[in-house]
């Protein structure tokens, strides 16, 4: 489902990725995690064709993302959602709106089925009644929820959150993790995930991928972490690693 391979990156002089390989399958929930600067949203936003690297492969859904046409990866984009960081939502629209934005322009569902799929998502987000909201009137948290809710409304395959707690409050981090669990599972999505959080990594995910020093030091199950001594430090705050 995502393959890449010996992908490598730099910016000027300071290699950020090297040869980086991994592949996950149908279903699988990685989390990408590792100290700051270490490439996690620049391997993120290679997987998605937003940045080329120097070398290596990329390929999500059979397609190969490198080499893939405008038209190829539109297509492609069409089975993704994407979480962003600062949930980017446009402060000139309403909740409605905002969530509706990618069925009006990359959809052709009536006013009537983009209604009805715009509010069944708001209620999945638990945003019920908040159609006619403006970002700046809801909370950091509730923001989130509509850039999540706007992320899913076209039912993708995939979805990729960076940072998805960034910015938020010990409780609202909680609550979008277990609401971002409950989605993926719900809708058997496969998904990756950049995040510091690391108290919530088995609500997001069943895989962690590890980057340190340009290099994956640890890829495997969510459940395996308990047996890495390096990983272990570095969630726990006690590692001396930068």
């Amino acid at each position: 489902m995502i393959k890449v391979d010996n992908l490598t990156i730099a910016f000027g002089s300071k290699r950020v990725l090297d040869r980086v390989s991994f592949h996950m399958n149908e279903g699988d929930k990685l989390a990408i995690i590792g100290p700051s600067g270490e490439g996690k949203s620049v391997l993120l936003q290679c997987i998605l064709g937003l940045l080329k690297p120097d070398s290596g492969s990329v390929e999500v859904d059979g397609v190969d993302i490198i080499n893939a046409s405008e038209d190829e990866l539109d297509v492609l984009r069409k089975k993704m959602g994407i979480l962003f960081q600062g949930s980017a939502l446009f402060d000139f629209m309403n909740v409605y709106e905002n969530v509706s934005f990618p069925l009006v322009s990359h959809s052709d569902f009536n006013e009537s089925e983009i209604k009805t799929k715009v509010e069944k998502t708001l209620n999945l987000v638990g945003l019920k009644g908040a159609s006619n909201k403006m970002p700046d009137e809801l909370s950091g948290g509730m923001q989130k929820r509509v850039a999540l809710a706007r992320a899913i409304v076209r039912n993708p395959k995939f979805m990729f959150y960076d940072e998805p707690t960034s910015g938020l409050d010990p409780v609202r981090s909680k609550a979008i993790n277990q609401l971002i669990g409950k989605l993926n599972n719900d809708f058997n999505l496969t998904s990756v995930t950049v995040t510091h959080d690391m108290l919530s990594l088995d609500k997001v995910a069943n895989k962690v991928l590890f980057l340190l020093k340009s290099k994956i030091a640890f890829y495997g199950k969510v459940s395996d972490i308990r047996n890495n001594k390096m990983l272990i430090s570095f969630i726990n705050g006690d590692a001396d690693i930068d």
